[in-house]
């Protein structure tokens, strides 16, 4: 098959023609995808006439023995699951020389594109999250942790049940990661894996359930940091959402068919909509959301979703994906009508019973209505500076620049937003970065005067600004120095010192125009910066970018803000969940 030889390490897809001869029990339909770790095709078993997805993997995985036997033990665990909840795996092997694994071809779209800032109907987001549940359940009495829960890995079929997908971090219980290694999705994550990467188990699940269940509830994204998360909707739903999002993984619910258990039994006391029991109805969501759980048709094709799967290298962990695609080929074989979650019709526009009348004809005959109980949704609130940043974050990390968070002010070429809420540095930098900001960039001491006078705020206000990597040599983010200007009285404390935590950050001062140095483990407020043209000179990617090239030509590096000075030699921690090629 055709290898790129200016290239030996970049995989690529075989064709169908030449896939098809060591295929025999199965008809190649379609190329579906690419990437680094292989290719997926759609193809058709001949024996059972049913959709398949196929995924090839590059040769040189399976000539890794310790990557070939992890692959075969991790196929052969998910194969053994069996449940409505859960994609297939059918088959798996070697040909020519490349591993393959044959999984569920699944038609729907991900619950994400469905739920995404949108609050739906209490009742219909727990008996979402119960059936959730269910088929997580199953996966752990196999076995199987799955670890990044969340509704991007939620595929909702033709009828609208979902379907758990996306086991890319899946890895059998009790089996630890490489040291390290941290594996997730910041506000699905349990707290628990960002303290030592190794301590996953069960409950790391049910914390993601849990938070996937607030958004459902909140139409919002969990913050990364948030621990035992509640709602304000209904103190039964809170009580639950507490248990399973408890920060202490030992306060959490032990195993997730509890979890089930106790959504199932709220439910009716709710009242409002069944969603898996009642196949054939519509069930009722928030008329306020406008939210629709269905699959769509677009204009230029329906979209197909396939299962594929990547292979995470260091940790051996099997990867299994769900992936979206346009591609017409798929679409005669995806069902016209599908069944919607929508708001149920009001009672003045369903249509009036007629009973016989003594007569014999159909007359109206009124009826005592028997009261219902009723789920009370308070009302829409305005919307707050936060979840005006949430729902613009996925936009602002993208570039655009068209709308700002409430309370942003613009100036120059960049716009601020103040994050009133308490952090260390570090996680102050990690949400700026994960909204695609960076921490606020004021070099002078008129840049620090606009922001007290556009700003208030009673305590220090965590900056850009840091002798990270080199104490008594301060930066900021994008490189530039930091001038001595700016420092108040006695400031920076520049002492050389062996201890981890020894490198200071900027903050502005609350009561001048001028800097303080304070320890990262501090906690303050911090202003949020966004360059109106897009560039992210002060990202963590360009100050990666800016060291990487200077060690290459053997220049003396600016090293990324928050990197760790230890003995002399830099360490820098990446909250980031990327494959051991990526990292």
């Amino acid at each position: 098959m055709a290898e790129d030889e200016s290239n030996p390490t970049e995989f690529v897809a075989p064709t169908l023609e030449e896939l098809g001869p060591l295929f025999p029990a199965y008809e190649l339909e379609a190329f579906i995808a690419q990437g680094g770790m292989g290719a997926v095709y759609k193809a058709r078993q001949k024996s059972l006439d049913r959709s398949v997805a196929i995924k090839i993997l590059p040769r040189e995985f399976g000539d890794d023995p310790q990557f070939r036997s992890s692959f075969e033990a991790e196929a052969k665990a998910m194969a053994r699951l069996n449940h409505p909840n859960l994609i297939s795996v059918y088959d798996f092997g070697d040909i020519d020389g490349m591993l393959y694994i044959v999984m569920e071809f699944v038609h729907g779209k991900a619950l994400y594109y469905s739920a995404h800032n949108r609050a739906i109907d209490p009742a219909v987001a727990l008996e979402m999250v119960s059936t959730i549940s269910r088929g997580l359940a199953h996966a752990h009495q196999g076995g199987i942790i799955h670890r990044d829960i969340k509704p991007a890995n939620i595929l909702l079929d033709a009828d609208a049940k979902p379907k758990i997908g996306d086991f890319g971090l899946a890895h059998p219980v009790g089996r630890g990661e490489g040291e390290g290694l941290v594996f997730g999705t910041p506000g699905y994550t349990a707290p628990e894996i960002f303290q030592n990467g190794t301590e996953v188990d069960q409950r790391s699940d049910i914390f993601s359930v849990g938070a996937l269940l607030y958004e459902l509830l909140c139409g919002r994204h969990p913050e990364a940091d948030s621990h035992s998360m509640t709602t304000g909707i209904d103190p039964r739903i809170d009580n639950i959402l507490k248990k399973a999002t408890n920060a202490n993984p030992t306060l959490r619910y032990s195993d997730v068919g509890d979890l089930a258990d106790d959504l199932d039994n709220l439910i009716p006391k709710l009242g409002g909509p069944q969603f898996a029991t009642t196949p054939a109805a519509s069930p009722t969501l928030n008329s306020g959301s406008n939210v629709v759980l269905s699959s769509s048709k677009e204009k230029s094709g329906i979209a197909s979703f396939v299962v594929i799967f990547l292979l995470l290298l260091g940790g051996g962990a099997v990867a299994f994906y769900v992936f979206g695609n346009g591609d017409e080929t798929t679409q005669s074989s995806i069902p016209k009508e599908r069944a919607e979650l929508k708001p149920a019709p009001k009672p003045k526009d369903r249509p009036e019973k007629k009973q016989l009348g003594n007569g014999g004809e159909m007359a109206d005959k009124e009826k005592p209505a028997k009261p219902k109980p009723k789920v009370v949704v308070p009302p829409k609130a305005a919307e707050t500076p936060l979840e005006s940043l949430d729902r613009l974050s996925q936009l602002l990390v993208d570039g655009l620049r068209d709308e700002f968070p409430i309370g942003t002010i613009k100036r120059e070429k960049s716009a601020y937003f103040l994050l009133k809420q308490n952090m260390t540095w570090d996680e102050a930098n990690n949400f700026a970065n994960r909204h695609g900001a960076h921490l606020t960039l004021l070099p002078t001491s008129a840049d620090l005067a606009w922001f007290h006078e556009n700003f208030e705020s009673t305590s220090p206000v965590w900056t850009g600004a840091s002798d990270s990597g080199f104490e008594g040599k301060w930066f900021w983010s994008d490189g530039s120095a930091v001038d001595a200007k700016v420092w108040v009285d006695k400031s920076p404390d520049n002492r050389i010192t062996d201890n981890p935590n020894g490198e200071d950050f900027g903050a502005i001062s609350s009561s001048a125009p001028n800097l303080e140095d304070h320890h990262r483990l501090q906690k303050f407020p911090a202003l949020l910066e966004w360059c109106l043209d897009g560039s992210t000179s002060a990202s963590l990617t360009s100050q990666l970018a800016r060291t990487g090239e200077a060690l290459k030509n053997k220049r003396t590096p600016i090293f990324p803000s928050g990197t760790y000075n230890i003995g002399g030699s830099r360490f820098l921690l990446v909250k980031d969940a990327v494959s051991w090629e990526q990292g």
